[in-house]
């Protein structure tokens, strides 16, 4: 039993190394920036499609700021070169790490349950 510890230690820590790179890789915040200064928190960025939400760069998680990302087809698609910033929402990163947790505390509870299972037959 030791050695399956210590493989599902392993795998949970694969998993939340590939859950943190996902996280700040992931955009799901996108728009323009007038004034370009990306470092303000108070910065407002408009949305680049219509009925998309404008946004500040304090509602960005700390570090996932692509100021110099390129549109998608969706956003634009004139010859000129346009810049996009983009970010992982403070809300959208929650809900992710939320439902991760949730994830690994089921995870977590089956296999103790099974463990407590097999360990019981013997």
């Amino acid at each position: 039993m030791g050695k399956a510890l210590k493989a599902l230690f392993v795998l949970g820590a694969i998993a939340s190394a590939l859950f943190a790179v996902d996280l700040f890789l992931r955009h799901d915040l996108r728009g323009w920036t007038p004034d370009g200064d990306y470092n303000d928190p108070s910065t407002r960025v408009e949305a680049i499609l219509p009925g998309g939400r404008n946004f500040s760069i304090a509602d960005c998680v700390t570090g996932s700021v692509e100021p110099y990302g390129g549109p998608t087809p969706e956003e634009y698609s004139g010859t000129a070169t346009v810049e996009v910033l983009s970010c992982q929402s403070k809300s959208g990163a929650m809900t992710r790490s939320l439902s991760a947790a949730i994830f690994a505390a089921i995870s977590g509870l089956l296999i103790w349950l099974g463990v407590r299972r097999r360990s019981a037959k013997i």
